[in-house]
């Protein structure tokens, strides 16, 4: 059989034509698709792997037709050579000089034969040498390099959503291992209620669960209702400084962008630094060697510096798979959440146990893991139900509101050393946080919260019978975030909080005291004092 017959097209087709029959076939035949024996499609694609190979080469393809130019041609004047000596006269063999000439005859044509025949058992025996390097490598005697077309029909572009619907962020994966696996970045799902894909024929597939995922590595694997080819894993170890790298990705939402380049450096065992292009949008996209294997997943970037770029070494996502297979991974449910979600003390630090690969039992449960908004009331629910109850009166946008600011609070450094030193450098968020008056949660509820009220009195007694806080630190709320004059601040409150700093920093006068709140304080004549802020 020909490979032109293998590829069930004629000799003369067009490199279209064979590209088209390829696809066609490999997805028939593709072993995750094909619904006979798993040998037989298996053999099948090594058949069709090689013609595909042999075809799609323009010097391949003159080189094997003119072989089987020449075959057809040898088959013919072999078939005359046959009819005219069937046909012609048997000399006779009643004499010497006949029988010498038939001797003669028949050993220049057992001669010829021979030459053949040690031609063909060369033919077969480097036929079979080739099969063996073909086995031991892998079959990657057999299996072509995909061209950038059929890579790209892999690769995808991956958008996630809110809880209500609207776009959380975009960035880029590619199929691996399985036919309904999608590779990504973990930071890319993040905080996601749904996510979807788009394929390179701009189809929409909705994303049913997570496999696995491990944060610390930045590296998550997701599950789809439908199939695509999954793309040669390359080897990590073999990654070298200016070799040359394909990225696909979909940069800016541009879908399945191409670029290249080379590896720069190679950081450490995870991490390839390379000088393709890649923007916001390619985290997650595959990243090639010149045998279109993948070799690393595109991560990150300078955005002001000229092609530098990052990669996570294929290698991780190697190991992370490992773990998957051999049930190495750690399962989360609903059940078990409040383990993995951290603390309100430290927000940034949940899975704790950040070198582990994990399962999840639902996108619902992945989104109440690492959704920020959600996050935070779950936390606040189960670890103080009193403050909660002040945050569940809040409107959505104020939650919001409220985390945001905790947020921002937790990228800051407070610290209640040298108290004294740099006073007058504080604002109200250094005073409650560094003295220990409300910590960052209690400190971001209490600002929203009190922002809506224009009346003192109201907030007055919002705060007095709503706050779950001794009387100091409900005076010294309505003082700086209530904006009251120290003169409305009743005698008794004054008292409170004199005696919540003795027992804290043994700051006992006025004046001391509103000097450690951030005033610069003058003494008049009279005895008395004035503050400025």
């Amino acid at each position: 059989m020909t490979y032109y017959e293998i590829l069930e097209i004629s000799e003369s087709a067009s490199d279209e034509v064979i590209r088209t029959a390829y696809k066609t076939l490999a997805k028939k035949y593709h072993p995750d698709v094909f619904q006979g024996n798993p040998q037989e499609a298996e053999e099948k694609m090594k058949q069709i792997n090689l013609a595909y190979s042999i075809l799609s080469d323009n010097a391949k393809r003159a080189q094997y037709d003119a072989k089987i130019r020449s075959k057809k041609s040898a088959n013919e004047s072999e078939s005359q050579h046959t009819t005219s000596s069937n046909s012609a006269k048997q000399p006779p063999h009643n004499n010497t000089h006949h029988k010498k000439s038939g001797f003669q005859h028949y050993s220049k044509t057992r001669a010829h034969n021979n030459k053949i025949y040690t031609k063909r058992h060369r033919l077969i025996f480097a036929v079979i040498v080739l099969l063996l390097v073909g086995v031991a490598s892998g079959y990657n005697l057999f299996i072509p390099t995909p061209d950038i077309e059929q890579i790209k029909d892999s690769v995808v572009m991956v958008k996630t959503y809110n809880d209500n619907g609207d776009a959380l962020a975009i960035g880029s994966g590619f199929c691996a291992y399985k036919s309904h696996w999608i590779v990504t970045n973990f930071h890319v799902i993040e905080g996601a209620k749904s996510i979807n894909i788009t394929t390179d024929g701009h189809n929409e597939i909705s994303v049913e669960n997570i496999v696995v995922f491990n944060q610390e590595e930045d590296l998550a694997i997701l599950q789809i209702d439908s199939k695509l080819t999954p793309l040669s894993i390359g080897d990590g170890e073999k990654i070298k400084t200016k070799d040359r790298v394909t990225t696909i990705g979909s940069p800016k939402g541009e879908l399945n962008t191409v670029s290249e380049g080379i590896v720069s450096n190679i950081d450490d065992k995870k991490q390839i630094r390379i000088s393709a292009p890649i923007s916001h949008g390619s985290s997650g996209g595959v990243l090639l060697n010149d045998k279109n294997e993948v070799i690393g997943i595109t991560s990150a970037g300078y955005d002001d510096a000229q092609n530098l770029n990052f990669a996570i070494n294929v290698s991780v996502l190697e190991d992370i798979y490992d773990d998957y297979k051999n049930n190495e991974t750690i399962t989360i449910t609903d059940q078990n959440l409040s383990k993995y979600t951290g603390s309100l003390n430290d927000f940034e630090k949940y899975l704790s146990n950040g070198s582990n690969s994990y399962n999840i039992s639902s996108l619902n449960t992945f989104f109440k893991l690492t959704d920020n908004y959600t996050r935070f009331g779950y936390l606040l629910e189960e670890k103080d139900p009193a403050w909660f109850s002040i945050f569940n009166t809040l409107s959505s946008n104020e939650k919001k509101q409220v985390v945001d600011l905790f947020l921002e609070l937790n990228t800051y450094s407070f610290n209640d050393d040298h108290v004294y030193k740099d006073i007058e450098n504080w604002d109200i968020t250094d005073f409650f946080i560094s003295l220990n008056i409300l910590n960052k949660y209690e400190y971001a509820i209490t600002c929203i919260d009190t922002s809506v009220y224009k009346d003192k009195e109201l907030m007055f007694n919002y705060i007095n019978n709503n706050y779950p806080l001794v009387a100091a630190e409900k005076s010294l709320i309505l003082y700086l975030i209530g904006n009251y004059e120290w003169s409305e601040i009743h005698t008794d409150n004054k008292e409170d909080i004199f005696d919540y700093f003795a027992a804290k920093y043994e700051v006992r006068d006025l004046g001391a005291i509103l000097e450690v709140l951030g005033y610069e304080v003058v003494y008049n004549n009279d005895g008395s004092l004035t503050a400025y802020w």
